[in-house]
């Protein structure tokens, strides 16, 4: 159900019970601006190709906007796996293969680490990509989707990485 429009701008209810950490060691309620901040600070490496960055650049400003309807931490997260696929497939120059054999050639090739904590990372991706975009009305906490939008950012940096610097 769509907010009155009196209330679009109110943070989604949901975020009442999230914490931050206060100066003085303890916690007190989130606020948009740590938020933001959260969100922020997930990059990109510059070498990203333009196309792929502002395909990320969605999954970020969804997140970023889910401060106002918690339901929008699904797209997010959904975005970011789109796009990792999309880096994957201009990547390896592959435009009809799927997420599970891009993940597979990555790990092959050595780009990638071949597990997700304790799952094959092509198991793991294609398994969070398929329950958010085949429709399910259970999906991760922010934190949950910020961490994967961030993990995508740093498989998507791997494709692309910064050239290392020279010594001085």
């Amino acid at each position: 159900m769509l907010k009155p429009l009196d209330q679009i701008l109110e943070p989604d209810s949901r975020y009442a019970n999230v914490m931050a950490p206060d100066d003085q060691g303890g916690f007190r309620p989130m606020t948009l601006a740590d938020h933001h901040d959260m969100v922020s600070g997930i990059r990109l490496s510059s070498k990203v190709p333009d196309d792929i960055r502002q395909m990320f650049d969605r999954s970020l400003h969804a997140a970023l906007y889910a401060w106002f309807d918690y339901e929008l931490t699904a797209l997010a997260e959904l975005q970011a796996y789109a796009t990792l696929e999309a880096a994957l497939r201009g990547y390896f120059q592959q435009e009809d293969s799927k997420l599970w054999n891009l993940t597979e050639r990555a790990v092959s090739k050595g780009l990638f680490e071949p597990m997700l904590g304790n799952v094959e990372l092509k198991v793991a991706l294609t398994t969070l990509r398929n329950t958010a975009g085949h429709g399910s009305t259970n999906f991760g906490t922010p934190g949950m989707a910020l961490t994967m939008i961030a993990y995508c950012a740093r498989l998507i940096g791997r494709l692309y990485p910064e050239p290392a610097l020279e010594p001085a």
